[in-house]
């Protein structure tokens, strides 16, 4: 099986066309198309991500941890871990290397984000 991690964060806000600012990269427009982080990584010091495996959830009330990050690899751990998070109505999923940085609670552009924790995650290995 192959190992990965999944980083989580929560968070709490009203503008759903911003958070969805908040993830969105660009490719640069002086020719030589440079990956530019979503405003969210560039704020958490994560420069360099596969924008295939990052996205996040808004919902415009607020929701359990278990709805939150439903359908998520290793979702029942972080639930157990976080018995009473802070209320939140998005969250923010980021797999491959774990998130180790050291800002876990930080706001932007009128939303809250707290660091939940980098859990491991396996993918199943192909039949063969």
């Amino acid at each position: 099986m192959e190992e990965y991690h999944i980083s989580f964060w929560i968070g709490k806000g009203e503008d759903q066309d911003a958070f969805h600012k908040l993830l969105d990269y660009s490719i640069s427009e002086d020719g030589l198309g440079d990956f530019m982080p979503a405003p969210f990584c560039r704020e958490i010091g994560i420069l360099k991500y596969d924008p295939d495996f990052f996205g996040g959830r808004i919902y415009r009330r607020p929701m359990r941890l278990s709805l939150l990050i439903k359908g998520e690899n290793c979702a029942q751990k972080v639930v157990e871990d976080w018995p009473d998070p802070p209320e939140s109505n998005c969250c923010v999923i980021l797999c491959g290397e774990p998130y180790l940085g050291e800002i876990k609670e930080f706001t932007l552009d009128g939303f809250t984000f707290h660091f939940l924790g980098a859990y491991r995650a396996r993918t199943r290995q192909p039949a063969g």
